[in-house]
């Protein structure tokens, strides 16, 4: 009986063992494939940076689809290129104007410098100490509609222009198209306008 025990109980273990391993085996296959698909998920996914903090540093950063509707705030882009554009005095105005001119598309960055420089612009804004402010009410469009080659969203907000001898509100509705581009030193959002409307509210 010994004899017999002492031949079965290793083929027993070993059979075990085989088993065990095969178990073992197809879970690392299933985890290998797991994190292969993983990776190509995320390498055919572009990093958005959405914005800077008062220190420089780019927050936050996440692995976003490139579908512009999944992109992490572009809301925030909106708000924060309109505040560029409409927030500044007549000390802040060209450094306003400097950071939203590289959220333009080329065309109507164009344009923006020529009125700028048409009439004296800017020494009018010095002379007058003019001040001008935005403040975004409500994005209008839930989900940025297509449109040519971007998107395009609504924009209710209120306007107000501050002279010595004028202190002026006024709402308006702001059509802004916009579309995805290369994320640069220049334009970390990876958006740009390319139409702009501004339509008064009565």
């Amino acid at each position: 009986m010994r004899l017999f025990e002492k031949f079965t109980n290793p083929l027993a273990n070993l059979s075990t063992a085989y088993q065990t391993l095969k178990i073992v085996t197809f879970i690392l296959l299933v985890v290998v494939i797991g994190l292969t698909v993983s990776l190509i998920i995320t390498l055919n996914k572009e990093q958005i940076v959405v914005g800077v903090n008062k220190q420089g540093v780019p927050i936050p950063m996440e692995i976003k689809d490139k579908r512009v509707e999944n992109m992490i705030n572009y809301k925030q882009f909106i708000t924060y290129f309109l505040n560029s554009v409409y927030d500044w005095n007549s000390d802040t105005y060209i450094d306003q104007i400097e950071k939203a001119l590289p959220l333009m598309a080329e065309d109507i960055r164009g344009d923006y410098i020529q009125e700028m420089k048409k009439g004296g612009y800017i020494e009018t804004i010095k002379k007058n100490q003019i001040t001008s402010s935005i403040q975004v009410k409500k994005i209008l469009t839930d989900k940025a509609k297509k449109y040519k080659d971007g998107y395009l969203v609504k924009v209710q907000a209120v306007k107000l222009r501050v002279t010595d001898f004028i202190d002026r509100t006024s709402p308006v509705k702001i059509k802004i198209a916009f579309r995805p581009v290369d994320i640069s030193s220049k334009n970390i959002w990876g958006l740009e306008v390319f139409e702009i409307k501004e339509i008064p509210i009565d």
